[in-house]
């Protein structure tokens, strides 16, 4: 482990899931830089899409035999290509301990079991233009992220479906309002960063700022301090959307993570995909790190 680590917990394993979309060589690519950085073994996840219902168009047409022997075929043919591609990226970064593990089910409910024996799961953003039922996803599922993020009880890093990511946690903005959500995802970041590392506290607020009881900053601050990790902490007054508020100021600081925690019970989870979290996984420019 490297002079530099944090005496927070390290990364031991991380899942990546694996499709057949073109941004998934580029998930794989930051997966196994963070996998070689944390001396990790990365688990490249790839559902079959079995029995997701997923049936090729092709095979609907008339004159179709046997569709779901097709089928199967076709979506073995498809996992086979898609393991390739993941062999193929890890060799070309050098040497690494990993593995394909082939299930079937859907993507969603394959990442949330297979998460309880991770340490970080890694999926690719879905664009505005999924459907439900997209089967360029294996499962069309538009919130995935959220999904896997609400259900994994680990935390997952969202790579943008455009751009190349060689890294992620050197300069980390992470959003802070006091929260349990936000607590547990600035305790998961710690996994992620060294002492080399540059990282700001932004609290945000449209109408009362919040009191300083609930934000704890200077005791949270010390904690970091405890953890090898100097960081800042930044109060703003927001008029727009904080979503925007927060790519502004990734932006501004040239962060290369965002980490924010994820929210979903009852209304929180209306808020979660229609809100905030939703309205960040629609415009992602960096990696996102969410924590429930």
């Amino acid at each position: 482990m490297s002079p530099h680590r944090s005496r927070g917990m390290s990364l031991r394993t991380i899942l990546v899931h694996l499709d057949h979309g073109t941004p998934c060589a580029g998930r794989v690519d930051l997966a196994a830089a963070l996998a070689r950085r944390h001396d990790a073994r990365l688990v490249g996840l790839l559902p079959s899409g079995l029995h997701d219902g997923t049936i090729p168009a092709a095979l609907l047409a008339p004159g179709g035999d046997d569709f779901i022997a097709g089928s199967a075929h076709f979506l073995r043919v498809r996992s086979e290509a898609i393991a390739q591609v993941f062999e193929d990226r890890v060799r070309q970064a050098g040497p690494l301990s990993h593995e394909v593990r082939k299930v079937d089910g859907t993507a969603v409910d394959a990442l949330v079991r297979h998460a309880r024996a991770s340490d970080l799961v890694v999926v690719g953003q879905v664009g505005q233009h999924a459907t439900e039922r997209d089967p360029t996803l294996g499962v069309g599922v538009r919130t995935l992220p959220q999904d896997v993020a609400l259900g994994a009880g680990r935390p997952v890093l969202v790579v943008p479906s455009t751009g190349r990511f060689a890294d992620a946690g050197q300069r980390v903005l992470v959003a802070w309002d006091g929260s349990r959500e936000a607590a547990m995802a600035l305790r998961d970041v710690l996994q992620l960063v060294d002492r080399t590392s540059r990282l700001w506290l932004m609290s945000m607020h449209v109408d009362e700022p919040i009191d300083d009881e609930t934000l704890q900053i200077g005791p949270v601050l010390a904690w970091l301090a405890r953890h090898g990790i100097v960081a800042e902490a930044h109060r703003q007054a927001s008029s727009i959307d904080f979503a925007g508020a927060l790519r502004s100021n990734a932006a501004a600081s040239g962060a290369d993570l965002l980490v924010m925690g994820c929210h979903g019970h009852s209304r929180l989870r209306e808020l979660l995909l229609g809100g905030v979290t939703h309205a960040m996984m629609a415009h992602l420019h960096l990696p996102v790190l969410m924590s429930h």
